[in-house]
This record gives structure tokens, C-alpha cells and sequence, in this order.
């Protein structure tokens, strides 16, 4: 897009559409160069897609954008990443923390403690990782061991203040 001084501005400076990056390690295992673009905001998607009635299966795509829009405004946008291997296994976001593991996000509309599977996968690559269940209907913070992965369940503000 052109400004009226001349210079180009792209889609993610002006904020329209915002582009994650894949976190990769493993070459040969994981998607290392297709990134995920994001609507600026739920209303937008949902004009978009058409939905003027949200039914329940909208809600877990929508809760998605939502969360990525509140990790960009509370200043994490440089160190998002999303992650997905060659058997299309895929976490919603892994956020890059200096100093410390990266942490990996999966959103949920409901928490349900026996869907670990993309975090599983994930797990077997990146052991050292923090793994979080990110879901609008938990009310307290708490963590299970599944399948020997520990993993944390929390709502929004409760991520936002332990990061």
C-alpha cells in the first residue's frame, strides 16, 4: 500500500493482518517457512467468514485471534511464533522468553485435559518447554501431569501475569 508521501506501508504495519512465523529446530521434521497470517480483529473474521450468527465450533477460532491480539497488545508480538510439523500437528503459539524455555500455547474454548495431543507432539521435540492450555472457561490456574507432560491450565490474565 502506498502513503500519500510515497513511501510503502505493508498490511502488518498498518496493523490489517498480522503474520506469525513458524518456530522450527528440526529442519527435516518441522514447518520451517509457511507462515500463519491473522484478521486484525474477531469482528473482522467473522465478517469475513460470514458468520452473523456465532455457532460453537466459531467460538475455538475466535478465542484464538482474541488471545493473539491480547499477547501483541501486552508487547509480545516480536516473540511469537506458531508451531506445525510435517504431520500437520500444530500449537497455536510458542512465545520465545529470554533467559528462560520457550513456552507453548494452545487455546481452548473448553479445557479439556485429555486433548494434548498438538502438545504432545510437540513435547517429544521440545521436552524443555513450558506448555500451556490456554481456555476461556478456567477459573483457576492448574497443572496436570498427562502422559508425563506437565502442562499448565489458565485463562488469559492469568498467562498474562505469570509471564
Amino acid at each position: 500500500m502506498k502513503t500519500s508521501v510515497g513511501t510503502t506501508v505493508s498490511s502488518e504495519e498498518t496493523y490489517v493482518f498480522f503474520v506469525l512465523r513458524p518456530f522450527f529446530k528440526y529442519r527435516t521434521k518441522e514447518i520451517i517457512s509457511a507462515p500463519k497470517v491473522y484478521c486484525f480483529d474477531t469482528g473482522f473474521v467473522a465478517y469475513q467468514r460470514g458468520w452473523s450468527d456465532i455457532r460453537e465450533e466459531d467460538r475455538g477460532p475466535l478465542w484464538e485471534h482474541f488471545v493473539l491480539n491480547q499477547l501483541c497488545a501486552h508487547g509480545w508480538k516480536d516473540q511469537l511464533r506458531y508451531w506445525r510439523d510435517k504431520q500437520k500437528r500444530e500449537v497455536d503459539f510458542v512465545l520465545l522468553r529470554r533467559g528462560k524455555p520457550p513456552c507453548a500455547i494452545e487455546t481452548k474454548w473448553k479445557a479439556d485435559p485429555g486433548d494434548i495431543g498438538n502438545l504432545a507432539a510437540f513435547h517429544h521435540s521440545h521436552p524443555e518447554t513450558d506448555k500451556v492450555i490456554l481456555a476461556h472457561d478456567v477459573d483457576r490456574t492448574f497443572t496436570r501431569n498427562i502422559k508425563d507432560i506437565r502442562v499448565r491450565f489458565m485463562s488469559l490474565p492469568a498467562l498474562v501475569k505469570w509471564l
